[in-house]
């Protein structure tokens, strides 16, 4: 899986709500949705960077933009929240689990909607989930008839990502992570997507486990750099 085909998963799979093309740069904006929907990318993904960087507060940099992080680091912008994408082969994990674990479906459901409340997603977000063009679910994983955790997904040519990860309290360490994500893989495979991927900041040091023991790889990685302290 090349890292182009990687970046571009990420804009198709989680769309902002606005993007506006600035010469080299490009720019998004989607009030309230998080940093990636809000943050000024530079198209080229290496090479020089040009004299006229746009005064923006938030900027993603790409792992192979050496330069353009240089850059902005010398003009007094500050790293924030390094993320590493994960990729597996949906055959390495595929596994069908019946309605009563994992329902699949979208829109969402009322109790989703909820569970990803608990976990800081909230509409602005979901708005994003819905504003999706391609193939795509949400997943909702139950526990002792109680909802346990859930999440989205969406394909991109070749590509499924998964977002919105989100487990209760009540249902940590039972497997519902795992489960979803077997699921996801196994829905993904139906629609045919060969790979799953999954979006993890570094400092998430039980996600990034997770995804490595179920044979994840690391794929690209990305980090903000926004303007003042973090």
């Amino acid at each position: 899986m090349n890292s182009d085909a990687l970046y571009a998963a990420i804009d198709v799979t989680w769309p902002s709500e606005t993007v506006t093309p600035d010469g080299p740069w490009v720019h998004r904006k989607a009030v309230g949705a998080g940093s990636r929907l809000n943050a000024t990318t530079l198209k080229l993904t290496s090479g020089s960077v040009p004299d006229d960087i746009p005064d923006r507060p938030l900027f993603m940099v790409r792992g192979d933009q050496s330069a353009l992080n240089t850059a902005l680091e010398n003009r007094g912008y500050a790293v924030k929240d390094p993320v590493t994408a994960y990729v597996i082969n949906v055959e390495k994990i595929a596994q069908a689990s019946g309605p009563t674990r994992v329902f699949t479906g979208w829109p969402e459901l009322a109790v989703m909607a909820e569970v990803w409340a608990t976990g800081g997603i909230g509409p602005e977000r979901i708005a994003s989930m819905e504003r999706v063009k391609t193939t795509k679910a949400g997943f909702l994983c139950r526990a002792n008839d109680r909802a346990a955790g859930v999440a989205f997904a969406a394909i991109d040519r070749e590509l499924a990502m998964l977002h919105a990860l989100e487990v209760l309290a009540h249902a940590r360490r039972t497997n519902v992570a795992t489960d979803i994500l077997k699921h996801a893989a196994y829905w993904a495979a139906e629609n045919g997507a060969r790979h799953l991927a999954v979006l993890v900041t570094t400092a998430n040091a039980g996600a990034n486990a997770l995804y490595q023991n179920l044979g994840f790889e690391k794929g690209v990685g990305y980090h903000y750099r926004i303007r003042g302290a973090v």
